[in-house]
Protein backbone atom coordinates (compact mmCIF):
# COMPACT_ATOMS: atom_id res chain seq x y z
CA UNK A 1 0.00 0.00 0.00
CA UNK A 2 1.33 3.42 -0.96
CA UNK A 3 1.39 6.14 1.67
CA UNK A 4 -0.24 9.30 0.40
CA UNK A 5 0.78 12.69 1.74
CA UNK A 6 -1.98 15.26 1.47
CA UNK A 7 -0.74 18.68 0.37
CA UNK A 8 -2.93 21.78 0.40
CA UNK A 9 -2.85 24.86 -1.80
CA UNK A 10 -4.15 26.69 -4.83
CA UNK A 11 -3.23 27.02 -8.49
CA UNK A 12 -1.91 30.36 -9.70
CA UNK A 13 -1.71 31.30 -13.35
CA UNK A 14 1.39 33.30 -14.26
CA UNK A 15 1.61 35.40 -17.41
CA UNK A 16 4.77 36.73 -19.01
CA UNK A 17 4.80 40.44 -19.81
CA UNK A 18 7.03 39.82 -22.84
CA UNK A 19 5.88 36.65 -24.63
CA UNK A 20 2.38 36.51 -23.03
CA UNK A 21 2.78 32.79 -22.30
CA UNK A 22 0.86 31.47 -19.33
CA UNK A 23 2.08 28.92 -16.83
CA UNK A 24 0.08 27.35 -13.99
CA UNK A 25 1.93 26.75 -10.72
CA UNK A 26 0.93 25.25 -7.40
CA UNK A 27 1.00 27.56 -4.38
CA UNK A 28 1.46 25.35 -1.33
CA UNK A 29 -0.06 26.17 2.05
CA UNK A 30 0.73 24.78 5.46
CA UNK A 31 0.66 25.71 9.11
CA UNK A 32 4.46 25.61 9.31
CA UNK A 33 7.37 25.79 6.87
CA UNK A 34 8.02 22.12 7.47
CA UNK A 35 4.64 21.32 5.88
CA UNK A 36 5.76 22.67 2.51
CA UNK A 37 9.55 22.42 2.41
CA UNK A 38 10.76 20.51 -0.63
CA UNK A 39 7.46 20.80 -2.49
CA UNK A 40 7.48 22.22 -5.99
CA UNK A 41 5.40 22.22 -9.13
CA UNK A 42 6.27 22.05 -12.80
CA UNK A 43 4.12 22.64 -15.86
CA UNK A 44 4.21 23.37 -19.57
CA UNK A 45 3.95 26.81 -21.11
CA UNK A 46 0.36 27.55 -22.14
CA UNK A 47 -0.71 24.19 -20.69
CA UNK A 48 -3.27 23.13 -18.12
CA UNK A 49 -1.40 20.36 -16.32
CA UNK A 50 0.53 20.91 -13.11
CA UNK A 51 2.89 18.25 -11.75
CA UNK A 52 3.17 18.46 -7.97
CA UNK A 53 6.19 16.75 -6.43
CA UNK A 54 8.51 16.50 -3.45
CA UNK A 55 12.20 17.12 -4.16
CA UNK A 56 14.84 14.98 -2.53
CA UNK A 57 17.43 16.89 -0.46
CA UNK A 58 19.92 16.68 -3.36
CA UNK A 59 17.30 17.91 -5.84
CA UNK A 60 16.36 20.74 -3.47
CA UNK A 61 20.01 21.82 -3.37
CA UNK A 62 20.08 21.74 -7.18
CA UNK A 63 16.90 23.84 -7.31
CA UNK A 64 18.51 26.45 -5.06
CA UNK A 65 21.30 26.98 -7.59
CA UNK A 66 19.04 26.84 -10.64
CA UNK A 67 19.99 23.36 -11.80
CA UNK A 68 16.63 21.80 -12.66
CA UNK A 69 17.54 19.49 -15.56
CA UNK A 70 17.76 16.21 -13.63
CA UNK A 71 14.72 17.05 -11.50
CA UNK A 72 12.62 17.90 -14.54
CA UNK A 73 13.77 14.72 -16.28
CA UNK A 74 12.67 12.60 -13.29
CA UNK A 75 9.29 14.29 -12.94
CA UNK A 76 8.74 14.40 -16.70
CA UNK A 77 9.36 10.66 -16.95
CA UNK A 78 6.83 10.00 -14.19
CA UNK A 79 4.07 12.15 -15.73
CA UNK A 80 4.90 11.53 -19.39
CA UNK A 81 6.07 15.02 -20.35
CA UNK A 82 9.42 16.18 -21.70
CA UNK A 83 8.70 19.92 -21.70
CA UNK A 84 8.10 20.83 -18.04
CA UNK A 85 9.19 24.22 -16.71
CA UNK A 86 9.75 25.70 -13.26
CA UNK A 87 9.70 29.49 -12.88
CA UNK A 88 12.04 31.10 -10.36
CA UNK A 89 11.32 34.10 -8.17
CA UNK A 90 13.22 37.19 -9.32
CA UNK A 91 11.96 39.63 -6.70
CA UNK A 92 9.04 40.68 -4.55
CA UNK A 93 7.60 44.13 -5.15
CA UNK A 94 5.99 45.54 -2.05
CA UNK A 95 2.42 46.76 -2.07
CA UNK A 96 1.41 50.24 -1.04
CA UNK A 97 3.10 51.64 2.05
CA UNK A 98 0.77 52.48 4.92
CA UNK A 99 1.26 55.70 6.83
CA UNK A 100 1.51 55.40 10.61
CA UNK A 101 -1.70 56.38 12.34
CA UNK A 102 -3.92 55.09 9.55
CA UNK A 103 -7.12 53.52 10.82
CA UNK A 104 -7.64 49.82 10.26
CA UNK A 105 -10.56 50.52 7.90
CA UNK A 106 -8.40 52.85 5.79
CA UNK A 107 -5.54 50.34 5.84
CA UNK A 108 -7.85 47.52 4.74
CA UNK A 109 -9.26 49.59 1.88
CA UNK A 110 -5.82 50.71 0.68
CA UNK A 111 -3.93 47.45 1.19
CA UNK A 112 -2.33 45.90 -1.89
CA UNK A 113 -0.47 42.63 -1.36
CA UNK A 114 3.12 42.33 -2.56
CA UNK A 115 3.64 41.14 -6.13
CA UNK A 116 5.93 38.17 -6.72
CA UNK A 117 7.82 38.56 -9.99
CA UNK A 118 9.05 35.36 -11.64
CA UNK A 119 11.46 34.74 -14.48
CA UNK A 120 9.61 33.47 -17.54
CA UNK A 121 10.73 29.90 -18.24
CA UNK A 122 8.95 30.04 -21.61
CA UNK A 123 10.90 32.83 -23.33
CA UNK A 124 13.76 33.12 -20.78
CA UNK A 125 13.77 36.91 -21.16
CA UNK A 126 10.47 38.16 -19.78
CA UNK A 127 9.03 38.44 -16.32
CA UNK A 128 5.82 36.76 -15.20
CA UNK A 129 3.32 37.69 -12.52
CA UNK A 130 0.17 36.09 -11.18
CA UNK A 131 -2.92 37.02 -13.18
CA UNK A 132 -5.41 34.56 -11.71
CA UNK A 133 -5.79 32.11 -8.83
CA UNK A 134 -7.99 29.03 -8.61
CA UNK A 135 -8.91 26.43 -6.07
CA UNK A 136 -7.89 22.96 -7.21
CA UNK A 137 -11.53 22.26 -8.03
CA UNK A 138 -11.86 25.53 -9.96
CA UNK A 139 -8.72 24.74 -11.96
CA UNK A 140 -10.12 21.32 -12.86
CA UNK A 141 -13.42 22.92 -13.91
CA UNK A 142 -11.64 25.01 -16.56
CA UNK A 143 -9.92 21.91 -17.94
CA UNK A 144 -6.83 21.80 -15.76
CA UNK A 145 -5.39 18.68 -14.22
CA UNK A 146 -3.11 17.96 -11.29
CA UNK A 147 -0.41 15.32 -11.77
CA UNK A 148 0.71 14.24 -8.29
CA UNK A 149 4.10 12.54 -7.99
CA UNK A 150 6.04 11.07 -5.06
CA UNK A 151 2.94 9.81 -3.22
CA UNK A 152 1.35 13.27 -2.94
CA UNK A 153 -2.25 14.32 -3.26
CA UNK A 154 -2.97 18.01 -3.90
CA UNK A 155 -6.20 19.52 -2.65
CA UNK A 156 -7.60 22.99 -2.07
CA UNK A 157 -6.69 24.69 1.16
CA UNK A 158 -9.68 24.90 3.44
Amino acid sequence: MTNTRQVLGTIKILECSLCKATLPIAAFEGEADTDTIGLFSASQCDGFEVAVADATPAEWSDLAIGNVRDLLARIGAEVGSDNLKIPTVLRVESGDETVAGTSFAEFRNAYRPPTIVYSCPCCHEGEAIEVEEFTVEGFKQIGGSILPVDGLSFESAR
